[in-house]
């Protein structure tokens, strides 16, 4: 292929931007286009962690790896204060049945090369100070890992496409493809408001990648992967890092929090791959009172939950990237780690496509690895 010219990214979320973002820079003409009026889509309900202890195999955890330490160089290249924040994570346990499953799971991140470690309750303690911890079975701190606001980061992935010349259309959905002769090649991609002709397609829509990859001649499966987050009104500084608190008899869950840089508390229940559904303000509620047992400020807190989202999953839980065989300028970018993954997939993504080069990072994140049936993924698990 000869270096396209013009592209069109469907998707503005935090994917689809970062890969736009490093496109623009190798001085290609640059259209994104989003269904949604604001940032509505995965990105809306991440809970935005910057991380890579959980994640296995050791080629998952190792892309994680790598594309958390561009995180500080991809926040200052925005220009702007995106609420990234290295302040470490600690979790703990309370029973002795989950405490020997943390401890395997910080030997077996060591085992990689993480920088994580075994930690006493008074060295969580030290680290977050306004915690309530008690009853310690088995702790881990992790000083590497931190967290980051995508709505932040989108915003200004879209003002910096602008300013260096891209176009950003945000309420333009996408339709239908263009194709030429051989029915191989896209020439053209018809939006809700005009068709945009061009020489190449980044698909980096969520879950939407699936329906838009069909079109594409493409079969990109993904399981259903709804996931909520409760935020509270602004609240002075409270929280160093990230916070993963153990599972209380009562609430059957375990909680992580968070707070952004204008003090609103992020709250979760269950593990960051849970499916959760309630997005009732009674469920907001009791998950504010089940964080208020290890942070007790937070009861001065004003609970609101966002609407219910659906977050991307490819069906094997690993991330898909790169051209498909039956479309040669379609480019798929689609995963469930988003947030930790996005500087890395937009410097790699932006090289494959100027370059025509296959980087080896990606080479077993494939989007042509599953069949027609659904089978042929990776049958090894992400975590």
């Amino acid at each position: 292929m000869t270096q396209p010219k013009n592209i069109v990214v469907i998707g503005a979320g935090i994917v689809g931007t970062s890969i736009a973002v490093n496109l623009i820079q190798y001085g290609a003409n640059i259209t994104v286009i989003d269904k949604d009026t604001q940032t509505n889509g995965a990105s809306r309900l991440s809970f935005a962690w910057i991380n890579a202890a959980g994640k296995t195999p050791f080629d998952y955890h190792d892309l994680n790896r790598r594309s958390m330490e561009m995180w500080p160089r991809y926040a200052q290249s925005l220009g702007r204060d995106v609420g990234f924040k290295v302040g470490g994570t600690i979790t703990w346990e309370t029973s002795e049945q989950r405490g020997e499953a943390l401890i395997n799971k910080v030997k077996r991140a060591q085992s990689y090369g993480y920088p994580i470690r075994l930690a006493t309750q008074n060295e969580l303690q030290n680290h977050e100070p306004n915690l309530t911890i008690e009853n310690v079975v088995a702790a881990s701190i992790c000083e590497i890992e931190g967290q980051v606001e995508p709505p932040r980061v989108i915003q200004a992935a879209i003002d910096k496409i602008i300013e260096s010349g891209g176009e950003v259309s945000l309420g333009e959905a996408f339709e239908n493809f263009e194709f030429d002769s051989t029915d191989h090649l896209i020439t053209g991609v018809k939006t809700t408001n005009r068709t945009l002709p061009c020489d190449l397609v980044v698909v980096a829509a969520g879950i939407d990648t699936t329906d838009i990859g069909y079109k594409a001649h493409t079969f990109l499966p993904q399981s259903t992967s709804p996931g909520v987050v409760v935020k509270t009104s602004p609240m002075p500084p409270l929280l160093n890092g990230i916070v993963y608190a153990p599972s209380l008899e009562e609430y059957g869950r375990e909680v992580h929090m968070k707070q952004l840089i204008d003090g609103t508390f992020v709250i979760g229940e269950g593990e960051q791959s849970s499916k959760n559904t309630d997005d009732s303000i009674e469920n907001a509620k009791r998950l504010v009172e089940f964080a208020t047992r290890y942070l007790p400020q937070l009861g001065e807190a004003s609970p609101r939950v966002e609407p219910i989202g659906y977050r991307p999953m490819p069906l094997d839980g690993f991330p898909a990237i790169g051209f498909v065989k039956e479309t040669p300028n379609a480019y798929m970018a689609v995963t469930h780690s988003g947030v930790t993954l996005a500087p890395l997939i937009g410097e790699l993504a932006s090289i494959e496509i100027t370059h025509g080069v296959s980087t080896p990072q990606l080479d077993a994140f494939r989007p042509n690895r599953f069949n027609t049936d659904g089978t042929g993924g990776r049958t090894d698990s992400p975590d």
